[in-house]
């Protein structure tokens, strides 16, 4: 199936990854087990190795640095 959104991985020992200062997320998906001109069968019918995986990590939009200008005139209170 098709992946989710990435969203923040509040488990994930580091949310925030020191090069590229992007925050780090996880994607997950639906995977159930099925059997060929059957369906649908109860998942412990299928081995862990076989199956695909159901999360994966992902990084979520870099942070943008500020813009930052002089100072301008004080202006009146």
């Amino acid at each position: 199936s098709t992946w989710g959104p990435c969203i923040a991985d509040v488990n994930a020992t580091s949310f925030w990854n020191e090069t590229s200062g992007c925050t780090v997320g996880v994607q997950h998906r639906k995977v159930s087990c099925t059997k060929q001109n059957v369906g649908p069968v109860v998942n412990k019918r299928c081995l862990d190795s076989s199956r695909p995986e159901t999360v994966r990590p992902c990084l979520l939009p870099c942070r943008k640095d500020c813009v930052v200008t002089p100072f301008s005139e004080w202006t009146a209170c």
